[in-house]
């Protein structure tokens, strides 16, 4: 038994088939899953504000961050669990605090969500390639398939308002053609951008104001699930 060995069994005895190549990439979700996280939380108070004001977003948001970081917080227990050091690093700040508009903060809410997929689906590679069957079984009962069901969620969101705002511009598109006549090319290609503008904007507003529906009443039937648990 050699002395790194040794050291290993009187530092951590009940450690046992626990890579250090895994034990860094659980630190490394760790930290993704903290920085998603925040970046929701960033997300929720932007709709929350006075400004703003859509306050089921909001809690959408929330709850999101909430959940990614018990998602952080599981990682950490397993890491312990197996013999492995929780290493924390510094969260950096959020891309961003401000978004446009609901439809953007959810595109890239999708975004995030598809890279913490990825990661999740290497980490399980990983932890296949070093036999370790425990911490495939975790991250299978855990992680995997709650991610496809939030990545299905956010873009069925996404999905069932954007057609309206490409019926909108197209809308405005064909009217520039009724009653309006252009000397030129660019005059016309200038006033349909115009258009387009607007029909994007009036498009995320009525995306705004229908997801704020949507999550109230995702909300609503969690609640009465609960409720019918309960009694």
């Amino acid at each position: 038994m050699d002395s790194q060995t040794c050291s290993l069994l009187t530092e951590f005895p009940f450690r046992h088939n626990y890579s250090f190549e895994l034990e860094t990439a659980i630190n490394k979700q760790i930290h993704l899953e903290l920085k998603g996280s925040y970046t929701y939380l960033a997300m929720a108070f932007h709709f929350d504000g006075n400004d703003v004001a859509l306050c089921n977003i909001a809690k959408w948001f929330a709850r999101q961050s909430a959940e990614e970081r018990q998602h952080a917080h599981k990682m950490c227990k397993w890491q312990n669990s197996r013999g492995g050091r929780v290493i924390l690093a510094s969260l950096e700040n959020p891309d961003k605090n401000e978004w446009g508009s609901a439809l953007e903060a959810f595109q890239a809410a999708l975004v995030y969500e598809k890279n913490c997929n990825e990661s999740l689906h290497n980490l399980h590679a990983l932890a296949s390639k070093n036999s370790d069957s425990q911490t495939c079984d975790f991250l299978e009962q855990n992680f995997l398939s709650q991610q496809v069901n939030l990545i299905e969620q956010i873009g069925k969101i996404i999905m069932s308002v954007t057609p309206k705002i490409f019926r909108i511009c197209e809308f405005l598109e064909d009217e520039a053609f009724l009653g309006h006549k252009m000397d030129s090319a660019e005059e016309l290609n200038k006033f349909l951008a115009h258009l387009k503008r607007i029909g994007k904007n009036l498009g995320e507003f009525i995306f705004d104001k229908d997801l704020e529906e949507k999550v109230q009443c995702l909300c609503l039937s969690e609640c009465a699930g609960v409720e019918n648990k309960m009694d």
